[in-house]
């Protein structure tokens, strides 16, 4: 059984699960992400399959753990046993430590995370924490695995006392702990004392003789005083040497060991440390901040049969000679297949109704400069170019046939209107309208299939000629999305968004171009690429309000943003012809394609003739798939647990989906109702374009997360102290902190996660926020 499935079943069984690696969350908002649903773990997993499985406990999950650590927590759980009883029989596991987490139901209320230790090697993982769960790998080559699978029993009450109230360590250990933050342990009757007289090397060495004379008479484990001892002499700021020589002496003193012992002790502290998640060195009552997440989230690979079989090989050709990302050439690849079918044939996704969707797609590619987006764009547009140039020879030639014939037209109209003339001459009466009825030949129009820059009424223009519609390339998107958010481009902005939909009329009213230009319906695809930053720029516009707060962005459902492999090989080969003959074959058949070829449906007026798109519908079983799929979707939407922007682009994936069961099912040269086959690979896309539209969206924090950062880096540099508010920092004009917004943004985030804390200050006016730092995230 995989990891994935591993995370699957915990997740069916109740547990909210999440991605860890090296017991650190992949996510960005770390255990908070944790879930149970199928499609968002397959991502992580897919993404990376060998990741642990993180699972967050506390009152949301149903239970807390007792984690017990090696190698002094059994001995403090056994004394713990003895004094207040056993614990019940319950779930277990061993960790790959060779620890064990004991699962109990949590009762309610508030029970403390992990810092809050009952002793030495033993603390709870509650409210705020997360424990890793099997088959997990550990870095000892070890799996996590159950010792027990009994229920989850109810937590005796003395342990509920000690979670609740004060922490075992608190009632039978004793803590001073000097201004620097030096740290003694000893039982009540030997308290040791850190007064202040006497040099620094003097206390530091004092403390090490007594801890060493307690773990000389087994009162003390080694691997405690240890950490006793590293954590005093850090915090004083003693060097490497200093600390070595403090950490032999006491060793010496206290066990008599040889000098030799105690250095490997001292290089073996930071290893230990790693495994116990909860080890305070600094013996200050703050929890160990969580790992800031990575800037970006995962997304699912494009896989090679999102696409129709009949193009495959073509597009992997593409992508081994250009090497780059197949999510690019299969992105652009779409939304051409789209553009050819454009208004010949809608779908309508369910059984009866006459809603209908017009297969056109808009399309973004995000990269960043040099990852190949517009070479692999043009390697899928190139079929639409031999289309175009297929229809310039063919316009050319009906062009000279229409100049030939406007000609002949002339001719034959001066020829009737003098005859006219002789016939009214002869008989005033006479009826001539048959000599004057001459037809006018109709210019020939140039089929087009791709515009790039362009105006709006230009382009509504030139879809008045081409009514079966247009794919506008544009190189750069996120420029024309700019520019649409103008005040002057109000007009052109409404023009786009009614075209998204392929089926909206659109009429132009405009003294000097004419009066009542009518487009019946305005069907336009986009594909184009942008940058990251672009993009991230423009989306945290768009979610917060302004011109662009009105769904553009979320209308380009072909959206993303893939990872780029760091690999590069040298691919000097000539391109696979067959392969892209038989693709520019598909393209062909479908330009020429008639509704009948494929059995299309077609609505009749009043007066019974044909009007509207013709359609087809999804066979039983298709349609019964898009209905299950779709009902989890509406649920999500109604859910209120996205967030609004992206709600709406999920929203747009009722058009979507079905779009794409077309463009497969006619690529496929599929006849007759959409198959079952196309309509699950367009599922496929759409799962798949839900990584990267959350990629998208979630980037917004890409910022926040950058700017803390650099703030930790500041802090940690001594540059920040504490008692810090946000306007001390952006002042400073330090580079990536200038924008109040941002820092203010990214303290927040580190607020959230534990690395500072936010103290409101009442100044007789507006209250103003410091913040104290977390002592435990300076190293």
């Amino acid at each position: 059984m995989t990891l994935k499935d591993s995370a699957l079943n915990l997740a069916k069984l109740g547990y909210l699960v999440f991605p860890c690696k090296h017991k650190k969350p992949l996510t960005q908002h770390g255990f908070k992400d944790a879930t149970s649903e199928t499609a968002q773990i397959e991502t992580w997993w897919d993404n990376n399959p060998e990741a642990e499985i993180g699972a967050p406990a506390g009152k949301k999950a149903g239970f807390f753990v007792l984690d017990v650590d090696l190698p002094e927590g059994p001995a403090t759980l056994k004394r713990l046993e003895e004094e207040h009883g056993s614990l019940p029989v319950t779930a277990t596991q061993c960790t790959g430590g060779g620890g064990s987490h004991f699962f109990f139901k949590h009762p309610g209320g508030t029970i403390k995370d992990s810092v809050r230790k009952l002793g030495p090697g033993l603390d709870i993982r509650g409210d705020g924490g997360y424990i890793i769960m099997p088959p997990s790998p550990h870095k000892s080559g070890k799996c996590y695995q159950w010792t027990s699978s009994e229920p989850m029993a109810d937590a005796p009450d003395w342990l509920l006392d000690l979670v609740a109230g004060d922490s075992e360590k608190e009632k039978h250990t004793k803590v001073t702990s000097t201004p620097y933050g030096q740290k003694a342990l000893a039982d009540e009757s030997k308290e040791v004392s850190m007064a202040s007289e006497g040099t620094r090397n003097h206390r530091l060495n004092q403390a090490a003789f007594s801890l060493g004379q307690l773990v000389a008479g087994g009162e003390l484990g080694e691997n405690q005083a240890a950490y006793s001892l590293l954590g005093a002499a850090l915090e004083s700021g003693l060097s490497k040497k200093e600390s070595t020589r403090t950490i032999d002496s006491g060793m010496k003193a206290g066990m008599g060991q040889p000098r030799n012992a105690a250095m490997e002790m001292f290089k073996d502290i930071a290893s230990i440390g790693q495994d116990n998640d909860t080890a305070n060195l600094n013996g200050n009552n703050w929890p160990v901040p969580h790992p800031l997440p990575d800037e970006l989230l995962p997304v699912k690979p494009c896989k090679y049969d999102l696409l129709p079989s009949t193009l495959r090989p073509w597009a992997k050709d593409i992508c081994e000679r250009i090497q780059c990302p197949f999510d690019f050439v299969a992105v652009a690849i779409m939304s051409c297949l789209a553009t050819v079918i454009g208004r010949k044939i809608g779908i309508r996704p369910q059984g009866k109704t006459d809603w209908t969707e017009i297969p056109n797609m808009w399309a973004m590619i995000v990269g960043r400069p040099g990852v190949m987006k517009s070479p692999a764009i043009e390697a899928a547009i190139a079929p639409l170019k031999q289309l175009m140039a297929k229809a310039n020879t063919f316009h050319e030639t009906a062009y000279n046939e229409y100049l030939i014939q406007k000609r002949l037209t002339k001719l034959q109209s001066e020829a009737g209107e003098k005859k006219a003339r002789e016939t009214l001459r002869k008989n005033q009466d006479a009826d001539v309208s048959a000599l004057l009825q001459i037809e006018e030949p109709e210019e020939p129009t140039l089929q087009r299939f791709v515009v790039n820059d362009t105006t709006f009424q230009a382009l509504g223009e030139l879809l008045r000629q081409n009514p079966n519609g247009l794919l506008a390339h544009r190189d750069e998107l996120v420029s024309l999305l700019k520019s649409l958010d103008r005040e002057d481009h109000v007009e052109a902005r409404g023009f786009y968004l009614t075209a998204w939909n392929g089926n909206s009329a659109y009429t132009f009213d405009r003294i000097g171009r004419g009066m009542n230009l009518h487009i019946p319906a305005v069907c336009l695809s986009m594909l184009g690429g942008t940058q990251p930053g672009r993009l991230s720029e423009y989306v945290r516009h768009a979610v917060k309000g302004g011109a662009a707060d009105d769904g553009l962005i979320q209308r380009f459902g072909l959206l993303v943003w893939p990872d780029i492999n760091g690999t590069w090989n040298n691919v000097d080969r000539w391109p696979d012809n067959d392969a892209k003959k038989k693709a520019y074959d598909i393209f062909h058949y479908l330009n020429k394609l008639k509704p009948e070829d494929v059995h299309a449906q077609q609505d009749n007026d009043h007066d019974d003739k044909p009007e509207g798109v013709p359609f087809l519908r999804f066979n039983d079983s298709a349609q019964e798939l898009f209905l299950e799929w779709r009902t989890i979707l509406e649920r999500r939407l109604r859910s209120e647990d996205l967030l609004p922007a992206i709600e709406s682009h999920f929203s747009k994936y009722r058009t979507l989906v079905p779009s794409l069961a077309l463009i497969i099912h006619l690529a496929e040269d599929g006849v007759g109702p959409v198959s079952e086959s196309a309509t699950a690979t367009a599922l496929a896309w759409a799962e798949y374009l839900e990584s990267h539209a959350q990629r998208v969206y979630g980037s917004l924090t890409h910022s926040e997360i950058m700017v803390a950062k650099v703030i930790i880096k500041r802090i940690r540099k001594g540059d920040i102290t504490d008692g810090f508010s946000c306007r001390d920092i952006y002042r400073k004009g330090w580079t990536m902190l200038t924008d109040h917004h941002q820092v203010e943004s990214a303290l927040k985030l580190l607020v959230d996660y534990e690395w500072l804390q936010a103290i409101d200050q009442e100044t007789g006016g507006r209250s103003t926020t410091e913040y104290s730092i977390n002592p435990n995230g300076l190293s």
